[in-house]
């Protein structure tokens, strides 16, 4: 199954969020159906911490494998 990313009519709202998924890595898995470990996930989100740097930004650290 193959995704594609259009801009419909009718929800002029969304055009930037759509202009923004064509332009990064993320539309390769939206496009193809790329195999999804869970233990990987779960090792993601069991590690994962977040903190606010000094400009603001929230990131997000975790350790997959270590």
């Amino acid at each position: 199954m193959v995704a594609y990313l259009q801009k419909p009519e009718g929800s002029e709202a969304f055009h930037q969020i759509v202009d923004f998924l064509n332009s990064i890595h993320i539309k390769y898995a939206l496009i193809e159906n790329p195999k999804i470990y869970v233990s990987l996930i779960q090792q993601f989100w069991g590690t994962a911490s977040a903190r606010t740097t000094d400009d603001g930004e929230v990131e997000i650290a975790a350790s997959i494998d270590g």
